[in-house]
């Protein structure tokens, strides 16, 4: 019983509770009790005194017994409640972190096609310029003006595309 006690003691102390102190305290209390009437019992018995160490059986050791017994029941109960109250409160901190993994990776995907989209319409547009001017140009148009985007590979052809319809009127 002691050393399962002190085993408890140590769990509770490295998860830093002591909720359990108190019922802790009143088993050892008990516990006192029931060696006492133990010792009581013995000298009885070594006496040849056998009513009166019925007696102790009946009357002291038999009764703490009961109520160590309802004490640590207690305990088991507060234990597994707990246990319950703990374990509810991991699966729920695994569900926030879980809902927030989502919702990162969401925001992640959607800032991603965000960016995708505008690194894009820089390409597209600009090209889809040039290409209008080239048809126009191809018609027999060299009134067409093509203004720069930029100094990337897309504002060099057009740079390019410029050069061209001033060399050729």
């Amino acid at each position: 019983y002691q050393a399962t006690v002190k085993e408890l003691r140590e769990h509770l102390a490295s998860h830093n509770d002591n909720s359990l102190e108190p019922q802790i305290a009143r088993t050892e209390a008990l516990d006192a009790k029931v060696q006492l009437a133990r010792a009581e019992l013995l000298e009885f018995a070594l006496a040849e005194q056998y009513a009166e160490a019925g007696g102790v059986v009946r009357d002291k050791i038999r009764a703490a017994q009961i109520e160590l017994r309802g004490e640590i029941e207690g305990m088991l109960s507060d234990l597994e409640k707990h246990a319950q109250e703990s374990a509810a409160a991991a699966i729920a901190a695994g569900q926030f972190a879980k809902n927030l993994m989502l919702a990162l990776c969401l925001t992640v995907v959607v800032l991603g096609a965000m960016i995708a989209l505008l690194i894009m319409r820089g390409i597209t547009r600009p090209l889809a310029e040039t290409v209008a001017a080239s048809h126009r140009i191809a018609s027999g148009d060299l009134t067409v003006t093509i203004t720069e985007h930029g100094k990337d590979e897309i504002g060099r052809l057009q740079s390019a595309f410029a050069d061209m319809v001033s060399q050729l009127q």
